[in-house]
């Protein structure tokens, strides 16, 4: 046997003891649970605003000569599914294909009609007409305080297996969902799900299979949220000389595993070289996102990204631009704000009670959990949501002023003694009088 076919059943040994990341197929994913949706909930809010946006498939193409465009020459979403619930109204709009900065002006200019976006609000069209032309789909409606937008696309470019030399290929099997709701039970929610099926660049070189992005964030209105930020891949090769060689990603890029302990470590270490040199060399890197989480006030600011794919022109003549092609595979952006309405007294007459009970979530913590599939197992990271602030305590009211008696408004009868002093006054003038009749009496009858 020859030295060359020597070491190619050797890197064969290493492969098989290598396998695959994971077990191939449907990754469990780590879920909130769901009650029902309730849009009668809506009314014991004061303020509500859900915004969620999620594509399985973001294409941006920029060249070392930036054209001065937002994100490039090319910035294209695949699907593209947005939805915004909000006191003012509800809003959803899908796309199998977004079209970008580039093409829209175009559009916008020639008066081209693009029929694949679906558009629901509400006040206003809540469930439109879906969209469907073969593989691509894309479907939006809305409730007076609820919205969805979901989305499928066949595929963007083309992802068969081609000669290494070919171009970048691209991605097939994408779906996308956006939803924003009132549920009974979880308060007010935002939820985006992404989802690619096998996604192909440098000719078949690296190869990625059932990458799934689900971000869940639910609040009860007391400035605290629950987030869940979950990850999957179930598995990527690198094509090295003909051979599938099982690989990890994560956020420095790919790794080549031994899932077996079988293999020496000197030969993996190898193996591992010449994976990332071939890599380089196509002008490919990938690697996976932390979730970037900010909360200012009362909103909660999530962007998560599964997989980020860059792919380099190589043998680009002199003096002409080279190209880069960048896909974000599964991408989820939210925004949850919601502030409860005060408790209102019916019964003004009545003071308002001093010991009403605090929200059951109030002072819980804001919980993410991640499962990488392709990493060390799940990872839980627990971080204290912000201390809420005490519910204010209704002052309570005096009771108010009894009606006052008729009785009282009447003036009150004098002492007895008045009496007889008005009585003593009287006698004293008669007698005065009789003096003064006697006296002129006895004048007359001496004269």
């Amino acid at each position: 046997m020859s030295g060359a076919k020597h070491g190619k059943r050797r890197l064969g040994v290493l492969l098989a003891a290598a396998g695959v990341l994971v077990a191939a197929g449907d990754v469990t994913l780590f879920t909130v649970g769901h009650a029902a949706q309730d849009d009668s909930q809506a009314p014991n809010y004061d303020v509500y605003n859900g915004q969620v946006f999620a594509a399985a498939d973001q294409e941006v193409v920029t060249t070392e000569k930036d054209p001065g465009l937002p994100c490039g020459a090319a910035c294209n979403y695949y699907p593209d599914t947005r939805v915004n619930v909000a006191l003012a109204g509800t809003h959803a709009e899908a796309s199998p294909a977004d079209t970008g900065p580039l093409f829209q002006a175009v559009a916008a200019g020639q008066n081209i009609n693009q029929p694949q976006y679906v558009r629901a609000s509400y006040p206003g069209t809540q469930n439109p007409p879906g969209y469907r032309v073969g593989p691509a789909t894309a479907d939006a409606s809305v409730t007076p305080a609820s919205a969805v937008a979901s989305g499928t696309y066949g595929a963007v470019g083309s992802t068969t297996t081609a000669p290494l030399s070919s171009h970048p290929d691209g991605s097939d099997g994408g779906s996308a969902r956006s939803s924003s709701y009132f549920d009974s039970t979880l308060g007010f929610v935002t939820s985006g799900d992404a989802r690619v099926h096998h996604a192909s660049y440098g000719g078949g070189m690296l190869q990625i299979d059932n990458v799934h992005l689900n971000v869940t964030v639910s609040t009860k209105g007391s400035n605290t949220f629950t987030k869940a930020v979950s990850v999957a891949i179930g598995s990527a090769f690198v094509n090295l000389n003909g051979n599938l060689v099982a690989v990890t990603i994560d956020q420095n890029g790919v790794t080549v595993q031994d899932t077996n302990n079988s293999t020496p470590t000197d030969l993996l270490h190898q193996v591992s070289e010449q994976v990332n040199a071939a890599l380089a060399g196509a002008g490919i890197s990938v690697h996976t996102v932390a979730p970037l989480v900010t909360q200012q006030g009362t909103n909660l600011h999530v962007e998560a990204q599964a997989l980020v794919v860059d792919v380099k022109q190589t043998g680009t003549p002199d003096g002409v631009p080279r190209q880069t092609f960048r896909h974000v595979l599964g991408e989820v952006v939210i925004d949850n704000e919601a502030v409860l309405a005060p408790p209102q007294i019916l019964d003004s007459s009545v003071p308002a009670p001093t010991d009403i009970p605090a929200p059951a979530d109030l002072g819980s913590s804001t919980t993410t959990v991640i499962t990488n599939t392709v990493g060390s197992g799940t990872v839980t990271t627990t971080v204290p949501g912000p201390a809420p602030a005490p519910a204010a305590t209704p002052a309570a009211k005096a009771p108010p002023l009894s009606a006052v008696p008729i009785s009282a408004l009447l003036k009150q009868p004098h002492p007895g003694w008045l009496l007889f002093a008005y009585l003593a006054w009287q006698a004293l003038l008669v007698a005065l009088a009789g003096a003064v009749y006697l006296h002129r009496s006895a004048l007359r009858r001496a004269s």
